[in-house]
């Protein structure tokens, strides 16, 4: 076309019932203005276009089968209200059972606590079982070792006194016995056939400590009463220490700054009941009054009770 309002003729094609192209007269654009059911007839364009209308086409018919298909489908996925029920009573059933199983927990919490709380108990009265053991142990040590001297002593030392080595000893602390002086002390075991102890050698002041210790006669706040009367003391001259038997003291067995003769009146020495056996002696005057031991050899037939 070489200018707008050209008039242009075209061939139109009409199409029968049955489909069959016939061709028309010619129209005169510019006058006809109306071209319902007819097409226009351009070649390779006009088959374009009605393949695209064919695709469209298709493509709804597929889209109305899968709007069917989907609504069969979640139809068919509707559950009876028997089904319905039942999910619903078994719903009920769980939630019922998780509620009993929080009360089970807490029960069992607090049970928990409980046995946490006797087992701290049962430690408790453990650790004071074995407490108590360990002191009957040691009572039993004790019975023990003061049986062995009297069955030791038995049928050689008089009731009351106790064997060691070749010489029986009496120790006069008991609940009944009074304290003595230095002197009194010593007029009680000549009565008795026997002497104040003389301490000469390590073992016999181990086997003293021993036995006295036992007694459990310390006691922290009188602890200088605690003290037994041996038969030493420096009475005639200061610092130069004799036995009764009148031989000088080669070893002692005194307490760290002992003796000190403190207010220069501590004349006669005593052995207490220590730990350390060999730090047992103290330097006191011998007016005070205190327990005593008596010393007999075997040999001397002459001893009393």
């Amino acid at each position: 076309m070489d200018r707008l309002g050209e008039e242009m003729n075209i061939t139109l094609i009409q199409k029968d019932d049955f489909g069959t192209e016939v061709p028309t007269r010619d129209f005169n654009l510019e006058c006809n203005n109306h071209l319902a059911m007819y097409t226009v007839r351009e070649g390779h364009n006009a088959r374009r276009y009605r393949f695209a209308t064919g695709s469209l086409g298709l493509l709804c018919i597929i889209l109305m089968l899968a709007i069917i298909a989907l609504c069969v489908h979640y139809k068919g996925m509707v559950l009876p209200s028997g089904e319905l029920e039942g999910l619903r009573t078994n719903h009920s059933k769980m939630a019922a059972g998780m509620e009993k199983l929080r009360a089970d927990y807490i029960v069992a919490l607090s049970e928990k606590i409980d046995l946490n709380q006797q087992r701290d108990l049962l430690k408790s009265e453990t650790a004071s079982l074995r407490k108590q053991r360990e002191d009957l142990l040691e009572e039993k040590k004790k019975l023990q070792s003061r049986l062995t001297d009297q069955e030791r002593s038995c049928g050689m030392c008089p009731a009351g006194w106790r064997l060691f080595s070749s010489n029986c000893y009496f120790f006069s602390a008991s609940e009944s016995s009074k304290r003595k002086s230095w002197d009194d002390g010593r007029a009680d075991c000549i009565d008795r056939g026997a002497d104040l102890v003389v301490v000469d050698s390590q073992e016999k002041q181990m086997f003293v400590n021993r036995v006295i210790h036992n007694m459990e006669l310390r006691n922290p706040s009188v602890w200088h009463l605690t003290g037994f009367w041996m038969g030493l003391r420096d009475i005639h001259t200061e610092g130069i220490w004799k036995w009764s038997n009148g031989t000088e003291l080669t070893v002692g067995y005194w307490m760290d700054g002992e003796p000190n003769d403190q207010f220069s009146v501590e004349d006669c020495a005593a052995t207490y009941p220590k730990v350390n056996a060999l730090k047992a002696w103290n330097d006191a005057p011998c007016g005070t009054q205190l327990y005593w031991i008596c010393e007999v050899a075997l040999k001397n037939s002459s001893v009393t009770q």
